[in-house]
């Protein structure tokens, strides 16, 4: 990996885990951080076009190590916004207050958020199964 990218590798990491935690808390938060990164994006490239000399390409094979981080930040993601929004939810329950008349006790509580996590683990595992890591067009080049 060249060097010149670790810094902008390390922003997008701590961006993208700006986000998975604290989008719960912030709602509004996630689309200021998407915002401002596309703006960002839009300067920068401006910038590189009118201003600066076409960069010499570098050919690398992979993200290096920040592929296992992103990994990470995601799981870690899912396991704290699932474990917030049932623990925290009102509207949880209240229908489950509505349906059955029975009020969730924190053992169920529990397990209510354990079965959702492994749902939500499992459909992102289909996911990583389905869709290729190197499309057709990309191992043809």
């Amino acid at each position: 990996m060249p060097p010149l990218m670790v810094p902008f590798y390390n922003e997008l990491m701590m961006q993208l885990g700006w986000i998975l935690f604290f989008s719960i808390a912030f709602p509004a938060g996630s689309f200021f951080t998407i915002f401002a990164g596309l703006l960002r994006v839009n300067i920068e490239l401006t910038g590189m076009t009118e201003f600066k000399m076409k960069n010499a390409p570098k050919s690398v094979i992979d993200i290096g190590i920040y592929e296992d981080i992103l990994e990470l930040i995601s799981s870690v993601g899912i396991v704290v916004c699932v474990y917030i929004v049932v623990f925290t939810s009102q509207k949880l329950t209240s229908l489950t207050e509505a349906f059955s008349g029975v009020t969730l006790t924190e053992s169920q509580l529990f397990i209510l958020a354990f079965v959702i996590l492994h749902a939500i683990f499992f459909f992102k595992f289909i996911l990583a199964v389905l869709i290729e890591d190197v499309p057709e067009w990309v191992a043809e080049d």
